[in-house]
């Protein structure tokens, strides 16, 4: 069964470091994150037209209580403490489906 909720995260990554950035995310942010319970799935994108920030990970959860304590000793790494504070424009929100 889908998830009723999903958390955005977009973040402008400086160029300097924009290709270990991604690197990170795939090989190593997005797969612990997952491995979170009640972190369902992932999937990242790039912006191509329109404002805001560059990069948008979207990830869904099974519910609010989700994003809890395990969620931030997931993203606590050498390599991701290194990176994070250099992102830019970072926005997260949590949403709740009402259609369909």
């Amino acid at each position: 069964m889908a998830s009723k909720y999903i958390r955005i995260v977009r973040i402008d990554e400086p160029p300097e470091i924009e290709e270990e950035a991604n690197e990170w995310f795939v090989k190593e942010h997005i797969p612990r994150v997952l491995a979170v319970p009640g972190i369902l799935g992932a999937k990242r994108y790039v912006l191509v037209e329109g404002d805001g920030p560059r990069y948008m990970t979207v990830w869904e959860v099974e519910s609010p209580e989700s994003l809890q304590s395990e969620l931030e000793k997931a993203g606590d790494t050498p390599w991701g403490n290194k990176l994070r504070p250099q992102f830019k424009n970072r926005t997260r929100g949590l949403y709740k489906q009402i259609y369909p």
